[in-house]
C-alpha cells in the first residue's frame, strides 16, 4: 500500500476552525483513496489524550513536536513561522512515502530532514506574505505590526523558494492559484485547485426559524476582531430594532483574556459571546443568518463556505467572500458598507423565501465544484498512477 506522510502546521483534532478542517478533512480523504498515513503535528502545546487517541485510530505513525517560540526563532532571517518549526529536520523518519503533503509554508522545514525519503512533495500553498501584510494593517500595537509587517517581508523571499522546491502545489484559494500562475506561467500544470472537502452527504437542509445572526471565528485574529468591532459599532444597532434579533460571536481564544473583545459583546444585552466551543452544529442550527464582516484578509474565506455548508445564508463583505467562486445574489448577499449590510442581514430574516432560495444555490454550485476527493486523486494520479480513487 502506498504512504503519504502529512506535515501539519497545528494539531489538526478536534477539527474546530478552518485550518484544522481543513487538514482533518484531507486526511481522511487521503485515507479513503486508500493511502496508509503517517502525521507529523506542530504544537503550541501537547494536545489532550483523547485527541491524540482519535488520530491514532486513522495514522499509522503520528510524531507531535512542540514548536520553538523563543527570541531566536523570532530573529532569523527567515519567517518566523518557518524557524519555530526547524525540529522538523530532526524528526526520526524510518518509511519511504510516495508523496509528502506540506500543510502551508510554515512546515518548510520537513524538506531539509535528511531522513526524508518522498517521491513527490506537495505544498498546500496559501497567501502567507499577504495574511500577514493584511494583519499588519489591523494590529493594536506598533510591536505586533512591525512583527507582522516583517514576518510578510520574509515571507515575500520565502514563499516563492519554497513552491519551486515542490512537485505539486495545493492551492486553497482558486484565486490565489490564478495569481500565481499569471505569475509563474511555468508552474500552470503543478498548480491545481484543491477545495476544501464539505461533505456533500453532510450538508444540512435551510431551516429558517429565529432571529440569531452568527459570527463564527477565530478570536485571535486581528482582521476578525476588526471586522467584528466595525458590525458591533456601525451594523448591530439599527439591527436591534428588530424584535427578537440578536448576534452570537463564538470561535476559538486559544486561552487569551481578549478584553478588547469582550468590551465589545458587553455593549449590548443582546450579544452573546461562546468562546471555544465543542460543537459547532448547534450553533448554525440556531442561526438565521451568518454574518461574515471581515474588511481584511487573505486566501479562502472557509467560515463563509462552512456557514453555508451547515445550510445558514451569509452576508458578507467582498473580501469574505474572495477565492470561494460565490456569486452576489445568486448564493448570498454581499456588502461592504454599513448601510448595505444591515439591508443585507434584515432582508434574510425576514424574506425565508429567499434565504432559502440562496442556501439551495450555494449548496448545488458547492457539491458541484468543491470535490474535495475528484481534485486529489486527478492531480496524484500523474505522479502516484492513482486508478479508480484507490491506491496501489
Amino acid at each position: 500500500m502506498d504512504r503519504i506522510l502529512v506535515v501539519a502546521s497545528e494539531y489538526p483534532y478536534p477539527p474546530h476552525h478552518g485550518s484544522a478542517v481543513y487538514t482533518w478533512n484531507l486526511i481522511l480523504s487521503l485515507k479513503q483513496l486508500g493511502f496508509a498515513l503517517d502525521l507529523i503535528a506542530t504544537v503550541r502545546s501537547r494536545p489532550q489524550q483523547e485527541d491524540v487517541d482519535a488520530i491514532q485510530g486513522i495514522v499509522e505513525h503520528m510524531w507531535i513536536m512542540e514548536r520553538n517560540r523563543g527570541i531566536s526563532a523570532a530573529l532569523s532571517l527567515a519567517p518566523f513561522q518557518v524557524r519555530s518549526r526547524k525540529a522538523l529536520q530532526h524528526i526520526p523518519l524510518t518509511e519511504a512515502y510516495q508523496a509528502v503533503v506540506l500543510k502551508s509554508d510554515y512546515v518548510a522545514p520537513i524538506l531539509e530532514n535528511l531522513l526524508l525519503n518522498a517521491k513527490v512533495r506537495i505544498l498546500i500553498a496559501d497567501g502567507e506574505a499577504r495574511y500577514f501584510r493584511e494583519l499588519s494593517k489591523c494590529a493594536n500595537s506598533w510591536k505586533e505590526r512591525c512583527f507582522y509587517y516583517a514576518e510578510a517581508l520574509k515571507f515575500d523571499r520565502f514563499s516563492p523558494w519554497i513552491r519551486s522546491k515542490c512537485d505539486l502545489l495545493w492551492f486553497v484559494s482558486d484565486w490565489e492559484r490564478t495569481l500565481h500562475v499569471r505569475n509563474r506561467p511555468e508552474d500552470s500544470l503543478k498548480a491545481i485547485f484543491l477545495p476544501p472537502d464539505l461533505g456533500v452527504n453532510r450538508m444540512c437542509p435551510y431551516s429558517g426559524s429565529g432571529k440569531e445572526a452568527l459570527f463564527i471565528g477565530s478570536l485571535t485574529i486581528p482582521y476578525n476582531l476588526e471586522g467584528l468591532g466595525w458590525y458591533i459599532d456601525h451594523i448591530h444597532p439599527s439591527l436591534s430594532n428588530i424584535q427578537g434579533y440578536s448576534l452570537t460571536v463564538a470561535g476559538r481564544t486559544d486561552s487569551a483574556s481578549l478584553p478588547a473583545l469582550n468590551k465589545m459583546v458587553q455593549k449590548y444585552s443582546n450579544i452573546s459571546l461562546c468562546a471555544n466551543p465543542q460543537e459547532l452544529s448547534d450553533l448554525y442550527q440556531r442561526a438565521a443568518v451568518f454574518v461574515n464582516p471581515v474588511l481584511r484578509g487573505a486566501g479562502i474565506k472557509l467560515k463563509t463556505i462552512h456557514a453555508l455548508h451547515a445550510g445558514v445564508p451569509v452576508v458578507s463583505t467582498s473580501i469574505g467572500m474572495e477565492g470561494t467562486g460565490l456569486i452576489d445574489g445568486t448564493h448570498l448577499l454581499v456588502a461592504d458598507s454599513a448601510d448595505d449590510f444591515v439591508r443585507g442581514v434584515a432582508t434574510l430574516l425576514g424574506d425565508r423565501a429567499l434565504a432559502g432560495r440562496l442556501v439551495r444555490s450555494a449548496q448545488s454550485f458547492l457539491a458541484e465544484i468543491y470535490d474535495h476527493e475528484r481534485y486529489i486523486r486527478q492531480s496524484l494520479s500523474s505522479v502516484l498512477s492513482v486508478q479508480s480513487g484507490i491506491a496501489r
